[in-house]
């Protein structure tokens, strides 16, 4: 008994000694995880203020803010440091950046990584850096894009080029005088039996550099596929399309390009063009798209009659669906009410898509067309819907985006809604100031849009206005009070 005693004596002690130690242990932990907190606070503070330095431009600031800790992949607040560099054209903190191993694989809210960032911006020192710390061109964006279509998209052809170049020497380790020899192809048309190696990389930089007589004549030469994408998820009539092309576009057209095809994206054609700055292409490549659609199951063709004022098509509920949607946009286009009427009468829903996902509304004012929206807007359509474009545009934004004053009064007059946000929660306001329309912004203003929003990359409007330099358009925003 007395040994029991002494023991439950000794174990009392152990137990407590134990449990004494446990809190000195949890209490040093606890002291631990508050001071790495406190560190860690800082340093989330340092990379909120350093991408501020970032956005206004002062490289020396952010570069001295870089020397005392921040997250370098972090996504603070939305946007990576890196490619927030990247896009403000800052080559000194991009390199410090890179060398304190920043990743070249990060990627922002969007997916976009630091080498896509660098296509879009044609800066082919930064897509060195990052394709010497392999960087991969064909990592995709949360749209699917990879860096060739982005350099592609942005229209930067030395950028593209570039880039193009530092695969061929990193990826594929093809020798200089080879790489010379391609670039002579393109510059000088020479093509010496060897180039048939890299007949794929040929095709791509003459299609990109828009040149329609060597594009073709490679491409007979080569015998290539022209519905076969070349490095891009984007077709070669994609990509004429986006470079403004026009005559290779026409080209492929005529060579029979199949444009009601959806590409890798699942986007066709026609998605890539502005109709509003294009109406010539974006009408012929409607007219061809129609063509391919045009004859009903009678075997009639409808075709010559749809660019009459006042066509009969008393069998319009005969012909596809998909023909249906195509004459509804190219009648918008047109500005041909007669044709929306019979094909409203007719059934078609006023609140249908084209085929790339643009609501019918959305449609006539990217076409500048008032009198079709007004008709729209009288048979039923709703003014809120948001297309299924690569942001979820509503018929507001396209107006602002547009700098369309008219139709954006006609708009908000029926009941648009001024603040409403896209996907990045850009509304109206930050879409008029990205394009630089002044008057667009002022009338915004006046009808109280709240300049306060965040949209891409907690960009608000006066941000927005400053990173592209719009002078009237920051004196007007302050002016009605905006702040940083």
């Amino acid at each position: 008994m007395v040994f029991l005693k002494v023991n439950k004596q000794v174990l009392l002690f152990v137990f407590s000694f134990f449990f004494i130690s446990l809190n000195t242990i949890v209490s040093a932990q606890e002291n631990a995880v508050r001071e790495h907190e406190k560190t860690d606070s800082v340093i989330v503070k340092n990379t909120r203020a350093i991408i501020k330095k970032i956005i206004d431009r002062k490289e020396e600031e952010a570069l001295g803010l870089l020397q005392k800790g921040i997250i370098i992949d972090g996504d603070i607040p939305e946007n990576n440091p890196l490619i927030n560099a990247i896009y403000n054209s800052l080559p000194k903190l991009i390199s410090a950046l890179i060398e304190q191993g920043a990743s070249v694989k990060a990627k922002d809210k969007d997916g976009v990584n630091p080498l896509m960032a660098a296509a879009i911006m044609a800066d082919t020192n930064t897509v060195s850096l990052l394709m010497d710390k392999q960087a991969d061109p064909f990592q995709t964006s949360a749209k699917g894009y990879n860096s060739f279509d982005y350099a592609i998209y942005s229209g930067n052809y030395d950028g593209l080029e570039y880039l193009l170049s530092e695969y061929l020497e990193k990826y594929k380790n093809i020798p200089p005088a080879d790489r010379e020899m391609i670039g002579q192809v393109i510059l000088q048309k020479k093509m010496p039996p060897q180039a048939g190696k890299y007949k794929n990389e040929i095709v791509f930089l003459a299609l990109a550099s828009k040149d329609a007589g060597l594009f073709f004549e490679l491409i007979d030469k080569y015998k290539t596929d022209i519905q076969k994408p070349l490095f891009t998820g984007l077709s070669m009539l994609d990509i004429s399309i986006v470079n403004g092309a026009e005559d290779i576009t026409k080209g492929l057209v005529e060579r029979g390009f199949t444009l009601t095809k959806p590409n890798k994206l699942g986007k066709l054609p026609i998605s890539y063009i502005n109709a509003a700055k294009r109406q010539k292409l974006y009408l012929f490549l409607l007219k061809n798209m129609l063509a391919e659609k045009a004859v009903t199951k009678e075997g009639k063709n409808l075709l010559p009659l749809i660019d009459s004022p006042k066509p009969a098509l008393n069998n319009i509920q005969k012909t596809s669906p998909g023909f249906q949607k195509l004459l509804m946009e190219y009648a918008i286009a047109k500005k041909n009410g007669h044709i929306i009427d019979q094909l409203l009468d007719g059934g078609l829903d006023v609140n249908g898509q084209t085929g790339a996902g643009v609501y019918y509304l959305c449609v006539a004012v990217q076409n500048g067309a008032i009198d079709i929206v007004k008709k729209l807007l009288d048979k039923g359509a709703d003014i809120h819907l948001q297309s299924d474009n690569s942001y979820r545009t509503t018929a507001f934004m396209d107006a602002a985006s547009l700098g369309d004053v008219a139709i954006g009064q006609l708009l908000l007059d029926r009941g648009a809604r001024i603040d409403f946000g896209d996907i990045n929660n850009d509304p109206a306001l930050n879409y008029a100031v990205y394009y630089g329309h002044y008057d667009f912004v002022k009338f915004l203003l006046e009808h109280h849009a709240d300049f306060t929003m965040k949209g891409q990359g907690g960009y608000t409007a006066l941000m927005t206005a400053k990173a592209h330099d719009y002078k009237k358009v920051i004196q007007l925003l302050e002016d009605y009070g905006a702040k940083e």
